[in-house]
Parts: C-alpha cells; sequence; structure tokens
C-alpha cells in the first residue's frame, strides 16, 4: 500500500481532496532522482513499446525544456497500443498544456474507445467556459451528463507506469511505484474546478443547467477515483435542496467514502513498503476498475469493516 513512509500516508492515490495536495504527491515521486534521469530515458525509448514510450514522456528533460517531444512521445505510445483509452487519456492531458497541439482529435478519439466516459468532453467545456459561450458550456454540460461514469484510467495507468519504469531504471517494484503514482498525481488528474464552476451559484438558476448538474453530480460519483467522486458530492450538496432525499444521500456517501480513505490510511501507515506489498497493491489495481474498489478490497483484506459505525468520528476535518 502506497505510497511509502516519507510521503503522507493520506496522500495515496487520487483520494487527494486539493491541488495542494495533489502537488505534495507529485513531489514525492519528484525526490527520486532516477526518475529525471536521462539514462532512464534513453532505455525506455530504446524498448519501444507502448508503456515505455508513456513512461518516456515523463523522464529525462523537464516539461518546460521538451513539450513537444512529451506530446509526440504520447502519441507514438498510443498508437502503439491504439484499443487502449488510458493512453488516449494522457495523450490528451498533456497536449492540453502544449499551445501547438490540437486537443479536439484526441478527445474525438477517446469518445470513440469510451463514449461513456465524460471525461473525454472536459476539455469542450474547459474551452467553453474560457470563451464565456454558455450554451457551449450548457450542451457540455447535458452531454456529460448523460454518460454513464467519469474515469481517468487511475488504476490501469498506475500498474502500466509501474512495469515501463521498474524495467527501464532497474530499480525495485517499490521505488517504481511510487514514481508512477507521482505521475498520474501530476499528469492524469483534469482540472475539476471548472465542473465545479460550471454547476455553482447563478448559473444553477437556469433549469436546463440545474437538471444537468444532477445529472453529473450522479456521473462523477460513478468515476475511478475518490477524487472524482467527492468532486460528484460536492456539486450534490449544491444542486439538491438541504434536507431533501438527494441531499442526505449524498451526505451519507460522503461520510462513508470519508471512512474508507481515513481507515484505508490507518492501514497503510502500519504497513511494510517492500516489492512485495508493492506486488499485492498492483494486483489489486489490475483486478478492479476504480480506486475505490480497491480501498474496500484492501480493508476487508485487512479485517475491518468497510463502513463506518454510528460511533465513527471524522478525522479528515473540513476538505
Amino acid at each position: 500500500m502506497y505510497p511509502p513512509a516519507f510521503c503522507p500516508p493520506r496522500l495515496v492515490s487520487a483520494a487527494l481532496l486539493s491541488a495542494a495536495l495533489l502537488a505534495l504527491l507529485a513531489a514525492c515521486a519528484t525526490a527520486h532522482a532516477p526518475l529525471a534521469g536521462q539514462r532512464a530515458h534513453t532505455a525506455v525509448l530504446a524498448a519501444g513499446d507502448a508503456d515505455s514510450l508513456a513512461a518516456a514522456a515523463f523522464l529525462g528533460a523537464s516539461w518546460e525544456k521538451a513539450p513537444e517531444e512529451r506530446v509526440a512521445l504520447m502519441a507514438r505510445a498510443s498508437a502503439a497500443a491504439p484499443e487502449r483509452a488510458d493512453l488516449v487519456w494522457l495523450h490528451l492531458q498533456i497536449c492540453r498544456r502544449v499551445p501547438s497541439c490540437r486537443p479536439q482529435p484526441i478527445e474525438a478519439r477517446l469518445q470513440q474507445l469510451d463514449p461513456g466516459n465524460a471525461a473525454a468532453w472536459s476539455g469542450e467545456l474547459e474551452r467553453g467556459t474560457a470563451l464565456a459561450d454558455p450554451a457551449q458550456v450548457q450542451a457540455t454540460l447535458a452531454t456529460m451528463g448523460n454518460a454513464e461514469h467519469f474515469d481517468i484510467y487511475w488504476n490501469t495507468t498506475i500498474v502500466h507506469l509501474t512495469a515501463a519504469i521498474a524495467k527501464a531504471q532497474s530499480v525495485d517494484l517499490s521505488t517504481a511505484l511510487v514514481d508512477a503514482i507521482g505521475v498520474a498525481a501530476a499528469e492524469a488528474v483534469p482540472a475539476y474546478q471548472q465542473i465545479g464552476n460550471a454547476c455553482t451559484g447563478a448559473a444553477l438558476d437556469f433549469p436546463e443547467t440545474l437538471a444537468a448538474c444532477r445529472r453529473l453530480s450522479a456521473v462523477l460519483r460513478r468515476g475511478d477515483t475518490y477524487l472524482t467522486e467527492m468532486v460528484g458530492l460536492r456539486i450534490a450538496q449544491r444542486v439538491w435542496p438541504e434536507g431533501g432525499r438527494e441531499y442526505q444521500d449524498a451526505m451519507a456517501a460522503r461520510r462513508v467514502a470519508r471512512y474508507r480513505m481515513d481507515t484505508y490510511s490507518r492501514i497503510d501507515s502500519a504497513m511494510d513498503k517492500d516489492s512485495l506489498a508493492a506486488q499485492r497493491y498492483l494486483d489489486a489495481l489490475a483486478v478492479h476498475r476504480t480506486e475505490q474498489e480497491v480501498f474496500v478490497a484492501q480493508i476487508v483484506r485487512a479485517g475491518l469493516d468497510p463502513n463506518p459505525g454510528e460511533d465513527w468520528t471524522d478525522t479528515l476535518g473540513a476538505q
């Protein structure tokens, strides 16, 4: 269970509840000097498979020095395994940061591969917000609200990147895993703030927007990370009348989620951070679609109740 002891246990995975915490987790991975090593960068390039090419996009020169090269590497990785939506998502996230890269064709590819994933339309929402185009924002919210889930392919990304980094750097699995988690935290997580801003304040005075945001909150709650789920729960608290059935359901789900994050954190802090533990964690990621499912499996494996009792007190604060 991860990240290792030198990083706070609660910084594990996408369960981080703020941008500041995401930055802290990325810093944990950056602390591993080999992640930035040119030798490792060369090794993954030489391997040439999709996962190695993806890892190469995050190894070697810093982002500021080679943004176009990183986009090109992710394009090659995605082309090498064209059926993998996780690689298209990483390609898209890098592309959005490079002015010369057009994200629309990549978004279209992701929409084709995973049409039920609302995340594939998040770029359209971002552009509509930037252009102050309420019609585009409303239309995109409606499309996202009709999706099935909001996935950033968190588990899959960590599994594949860990294997590529471990092979390229000749490091133990534990070190490779924390590097992969740091990469995923820094690169795979979208700008949730744009979604939250579209479903708040005066925008909710419009019935169409309110209805779309209600649907979208449910979609986010079915996302593959706790961070995504918590964004959905926050939106639910805004769009449903306080005290109503839907509002109370969101509050109850929030309590369960926070209990599971807190319980997992305590389990993690007591566990060894060796390669055997890393492999067990990776095995859990490989067989579950969502981070939430992994947490529940690990809690049950530890012999604990995955649901909070009436006397449980939230120790995560007001995040």
